[in-house]
């Protein structure tokens, strides 16, 4: 365990948050836990004004602001001041085959959450709703107007704007398949007997593909054929409790 400043967090208010702003809040307040940083949360409705890039949350980390949970993982991760220095190639290799499986999963549970919020037409509608009740007209549509047409530049230029939700459903599919992979039982991802950011990650949005279960509902229905991911998240929460 290293020592750090209290992190700062700030994030928009738990009833407010949109699906994947809630799933990465959530990674990121567990992760902190875990490895024993203190932080204090703060929930704005206009936290997206303060993000660099609109990815929620945002946090102060030295003086570093960082938006997001990959960033704040590697933005944790730099100021280790004597950091284990690995030089034997296996170990290496070992460590770099997991950077790229947490920076793909990180993208894949990413881009599906947005194509049923912003893409999907079921998950627009629950999008305008939701950003109505968090702010008065026509503030309201000022933000969805904003935040839609980001989101469709962005999921235009990875080739998903025009994709089908069956295509979809069939690339969650596919990462279930291969986080199971690499799942044993009662241990964590990669055969770990302690939880890291891959399992607060994947956990996060699992729960919260659960928590908006008619939103996502296709996806409660390919998660229904792999236990494992469920096991995974009582084992989660099993830890969780161990640290109160």
């Amino acid at each position: 365990m290293f020592q750090l400043e209290p992190v700062q967090l700030v994030s928009t208010p738990s009833g407010d948050s949109l699906p994947n702003d809630e799933a990465t809040t959530n990674a990121c307040k567990t992760y902190l836990k875990l490895k024993g940083i203190s932080f204090l949360c703060q929930e704005l409705s206009n936290a997206y004004t303060i993000s660099p890039d609109g990815l929620l949350p945002v946090l102060n980390i030295h003086g570093r602001l960082v938006s997001g949970f990959m960033s704040m993982c590697l933005a944790i991760k730099e100021t280790k001041k004597n950091p284990n220095l690995e030089l034997k190639p296996e170990v290496l290799q070992t460590k770099n085959c997991h950077h790229v499986f947490f920076f793909w999963l990180s993208d894949a549970l990413r881009n599906i959450a947005l194509y049923f919020t912003w893409v999907n037409p079921s998950g627009i509608q629950h999008t305008k709703n939701k950003l109505q009740k968090a702010f008065p007209w026509p503030i309201c549509n000022v933000m969805f107007n904003r935040q839609k047409l980001a989101y469709e530049k962005y999921m235009g230029a990875i080739g998903w704007l025009s994709r089908e939700p069956g295509e979809i459903i069939e690339e969650f599919d596919r990462v279930c398949s291969n986080v199971t992979k690499v799942l044993t039982n009662d241990h964590f991802v990669f055969d770990r007997t302690k939880p890291g950011k891959i399992d607060c990650l994947l956990c996060s949005y699992l729960m919260m593909f659960e928590k908006y279960h008619v939103l996502f509902s296709p996806l409660i229905s390919v998660l229904s054929k792999y236990p494992a991911l469920r096991q995974l998240v009582t084992l989660l929460e099993k830890s969780m409790m161990s640290k109160i």
